[in-house]
């Protein structure tokens, strides 16, 4: 994951509409948002925390989340949106989050929120064009799932507790979270509780009574048409957002001196979309072929099938060698197929009746051959499967790399439209930039406002209908406990791996962390190596190889910590941005420069939350070449509220 863009409406101190953008990857790849006590950097923290993982994100009271300022101005039985929009790209695709709170004043003293935050993600592909994701919770969760956030997303002052003594859960939880090997547990305990779960009934609540009924109706009715309204109005305002880009593109165009390089541009931004369409259905496939991952499990039952059938045709139990539709013509013909007559009562006629007798049906005979035939089928796909999965895989790489190409192929373009000394092209680059951003953003408010739309109308169809709905789970079937069976012996065989597993990847993160670690600590000669033990304790051994951990002050133990979480990120693989709040508070200049200097070549893209005093001096002197971006967060002591100011290089 790599933020591009953070948009705040009417969050907490931050009144109205506000964003931030941050430093794309590559050497300038750090932003700085500066503020005191107070001006809001914690707020800004926790939008982003919100936006993707809404409430779960809320670890301590924080109060009101909609702006007192804008409750406070609106009038009664007025709506105030409260929304965050975070923009970032994954794995070569774009993404619009979007989480909405709607709430209404009741009076001049209290408010009351509409129903829980609503939360949509969008996949945008190239040119502008967006389409709505299903389950948009889960798919944050397999970006950046919400039991790893804190390990990226982190207060600087409190991430000392890894290295503090007493934390051996939390280190041996961090481990697991990040490489993601509390999946195999849960699925573990998850089987577990399946075999114990038989039914369950789920009862749904009767609705109240008429008058509540109707007056909610009501509420969500008018409500329903302020919506279409504004979706009304957004569309057209996307229109006219896509024409003025088509006639700046127009205008660079006509600029000889920069026309290539605009229509280069173009014709990238074309294969840009195609890539994306073929990665679409790479998507698809991928999809497809792990869905028949099941061939692999079952090769050792179709083996035994396909045995079982060879013994009874060795023994002469299938096929009979005579079929059953034969006899019964030859009985119904009276003619045997040599020409003689088979007389009723006759000898001919008791021996086509015994071998009538030991004939299969031929329903049954055509069921057993097509049975063989498919079990062999299946073993062939169970030997085919790990190949065709390896390429569809890199195929999805290749074209995830290509696209990654072709986007950085474009901004530099884009960059150098920006830098060109004809004024003119600076302009209309600058304002096509800035057009086609607000487009972006017009197709974020559209879906979000159709989505709203279409939960009003079930809403307004529910309360229409006012009825009241009893579900109850049906009892497990034996085709779903056979599978829970299957699953059993796979999680044991799976439980008894995964501790190697881990082992393994903890001497991995040793080893990174005890590197990232010398390059930080300012005592480099005084401790001499990190060890991660087998009971998940982080240690720290100075130079006459005894344990130190006991003797370091507050801030190396920072240090310490910083280099874990940074080495187990590196370790995992897991493409996240890294989101300090009061990074430096405790740490003393040479530290705080070490950091500086080495923080921003550990992750792709970096965020410092900082107070003035955190960053100065020879830090800040040695953080400016990486500085892409940088804010200062100012207070209104007069209306109570933080605005968000870009700091000018």
């Amino acid at each position: 994951m790599k933020i591009d863009n953070l948009r705040l409406i009417n969050f907490r101190q931050y009144y109205g509409e506000q964003a931030i953008r941050f430093a794309p990857d590559g050497p300038r790849n750090v932003t700085v948002i500066n503020g005191n006590n107070g001006a809001g950097k914690t707020s800004l923290f926790l939008a982003l925390n919100w936006c993707l993982y809404g409430d779960k994100a809320i670890d301590t009271p924080i109060g009101e989340l909609t702006n007192k300022r804008a409750l406070f101005e609106a009038a009664p039985n007025v709506e105030v949106q409260t929304q965050v929009q975070l923009r970032f790209r994954h794995k070569a695709m774009r993404y619009v989050a979007t989480r909405t709170l709607v709430q209404y004043k009741v009076d001049s003293s209290s408010w009351k929120a509409l129903g829980k935050s609503d939360f949509v993600l969008l996949r945008v592909k190239s040119g502008g064009a967006a389409e709505q994701v299903a389950n948009p919770e889960a798919v944050i969760e397999t970006l950046l799932p919400s039991n790893v956030r804190s390990y990226f997303f982190f207060d600087g002052e409190k991430i000392e507790r890894f290295s503090s003594p007493g934390h051996e859960t939390d280190v041996k939880e961090a481990i697991r979270n990040v490489l993601q090997i509390e999946v195999l547990e849960r699925a573990k305990e998850h089987l577990d509780v399946v075999a114990k779960e038989y039914q369950k009934e789920l009862k749904a609540q009767a609705t109240g009574k008429l008058q509540e009924v109707l007056v909610e109706e009501e509420r969500t009715r008018s409500t329903l048409d302020q919506a279409k309204i504004k979706l009304s109005g957004l569309l057209d305002e996307e229109r006219a957002a896509k024409r003025l880009l088509q006639e700046l593109e127009e205008r660079l165009v006509d600029v000889k001196a920069v026309s290539d390089s605009v229509e280069l541009r173009h014709d990238l931004e074309e294969q840009q979309k195609a890539r994306e369409a073929e990665y679409e259905q790479l998507q698809i496939q991928l999809r497809g072929e792990v869905s028949r991952g099941y061939v692999v499990l079952a090769g050792r039952v179709c083996d035994q099938a396909i045995e079982l059938l060879d013994q009874k045709r060795k023994r002469g139990q299938i096929p009979s060698g005579v079929r059953e539709v034969l006899i019964r013509d030859l009985l119904t013909s009276r003619q045997c197929i040599c020409g003689r007559d088979v007389a009723p009562h006759s000898r001919a006629e008791a021996e086509l009746q015994s071998l009538l007798e030991r004939a299969v049906s031929s329903e049954l005979e055509d069921f057993v051959s097509q049975l063989t035939s498919s079990l062999v089928a299946v073993n062939g796909q169970a030997g085919r499967f790990p190949v065709d999965l390896r390429n569809r895989l890199e195929a999805c790489r290749k074209t995830e790399g290509e696209l990654e190409r072709l986007h950085d192929q474009i901004e530099r373009i884009s960059e150098k439209l920006k830098d060109s000394p004809l004024e003119q092209v600076v302009g209309l680059e600058r304002r096509r930039q800035e057009e086609a951003q607000k487009r972006e953003q017009l197709v974020g408010d559209t879906a979000v406002t159709r989505d709203r739309i279409e939960r009003l109308q079930q809403e307004l169809k529910g309360l229409e209908d006012r009825r009241e709905t009893v579900k109850q789970q049906e009892r497990k079937s034996e085709a779903i406990y056979a599978k829970y069976q299957l699953a059993r012996k796979a999680a044991d065989k799976v439980e008894s791996i995964f501790e190697d597993f881990a082992s393994s990847m903890r001497r991995a993160i040793q080893t990174e962390a005890r590197t990232i670690f010398q390059s930080l600590i300012s005592k480099a000669t005084q401790f001499s190596d990190i060890r991660l033990t087998d009971d998940y304790r982080l240690e720290v051994l100075d130079r006459w190889g005894y344990a130190a951990r006991l003797e370091m002050s507050a801030g190396e133990r920072q240090v310490l910590s910083l280099s874990f979480i940074a080495g187990m990120a590196k370790i995992s693989g897991m493409e996240s941005p890294l989101v300090m709040d009061t990074p430096f508070g405790r740490l003393y200049s040479v530290h705080r420069e070490n950091i500086v200097e080495h923080l921003p070549d550990l992750t792709g893209q970096l965020a410092l939350f900082v107070q003035d005093e955190e960053l100065h001096g020879a830090a800040r002197r040695k953080l400016e070449p990486r500085i892409g971006v940088e804010y200062s967060l100012e207070f209104d002591h007069a209306t109570g509220c933080t605005r968000i100011v870009e700091v000018t290089q």
